[in-house]
């Protein structure tokens, strides 16, 4: 018996109790794209007032099922399913999202309404232009309206001082503001990290919060922040919307922790950044600076 039937009975009670005693699973089959603990099929239902399919989403039978690296994102075992919980989140903002008929995540099963699986650019594949433009712009109205909630709640965090508390979570580096410099339209942060202490931006344009470690009411710039390595690709951050950096201001750069010391380099003669643990008010240093001797430590002429 294959894994879809075994699953039919139990899919079957609980589209009963979602849509009423006349609903019924007609059948499954598997959808490609499985992730690592997870299985989807599409069902097609039957009933009164009944949507004609659905996506199932199957869980690996255990607890809430994540792999080891989904898990290692959070200090402890989540209360429920992520999905769940940024589907309540991406909702509430109004973003146009799949309906979640049945969250039964506690025994591995998640049924949503089945939108399609016609990515954006093939339907827009022969289509007038004016359909093309509207859907498109459709798109980006929802990003635009995650990308809102994002700076309100940035904006909430900068104003509580939250990052400052949260510190230990957030820092990766911590750069100094060295100068300031402004060419024709374009604004530049020059810090005192560059490309060699995290090549993430620069090597597939990895995103990261910068913010100001002390908080302050300087007005926001559109600038890029960039090291002092003479590099087309020495920078942090392109076009960034932030609170404007004066010399001798810190900044974080957030969630560069696990990335930091073990993708740098000391390309250009630059020694890597010493690592500093901290836990609550406390802080004790993991890994000292490299120094000029550690840099031709080995060398022979």
């Amino acid at each position: 018996m294959s894994a879809e039937a075994d699953l039919s009975p139990r899919l079957r009670d609980l589209v009963r109790d979602r849509f009423g005693a006349g609903a019924d699973v007609a059948r499954v089959a598997p959808l490609a794209g499985d992730a690592s603990t997870r299985r989807y099929l599409r069902a097609w239902l039957s009933g009164p007032q009944v949507p004609a399919t659905a996506i199932v989403m199957v869980l690996a039978d255990r607890g809430i099922a994540m792999s080891s690296d989904e898990l290692a994102v959070f200090k402890e075992q989540p209360a429920e399913l992520p999905y769940v919980n940024v589907h309540r989140f991406l909702a509430a903002v109004g973003v146009a999202i799949p309906e979640l008929y049945i969250d039964a995540s506690d025994s591995g099963l998640l049924v949503l309404e089945d939108v399609g699986d016609v990515p954006l650019w093939d339907a827009a594949q022969g289509r007038p232009e004016a359909d093309v433009i509207a859907l498109f712009e459709r798109a980006i109205d929802q990003l635009t309206l995650i990308e809102l909630e994002r700076r309100h709640i940035q904006d909430v965090l900068d104003r509580t001082g939250w990052h400052q508390g949260r510190a230990s979570e957030l820092l990766g580096i911590s750069p100094k503001t060295l100068y300031r410099k402004k060419t024709g339209e374009k604004d530049f942060v020059i810090v005192d990290a560059a490309m060699n202490d995290l090549i993430r931006p620069a090597l597939y344009s990895a995103y990261h919060d910068i913010l100001p470690v002390r908080q302050n009411n300087n007005p926001r710039i559109c600038a890029d922040v960039v090291g002092p390595v003479c590099e087309t690709g020495d920078f942090l951050a392109r076009d960034r919307e932030m609170p404007d950096a004066m010399p001798g201001d810190v900044l974080a750069i957030s969630t560069a922790g696990a990335y930091g010391f073990a993708q740098a380099s000391t390309y250009n003669s630059r020694r890597r950044a010493a690592e500093v643990m901290v836990e609550g008010d406390q802080w004790r240093v993991v890994r000292a600076r490299e120094s000029y001797e550690d840099l031709i430590r080995g060398e022979t002429l």
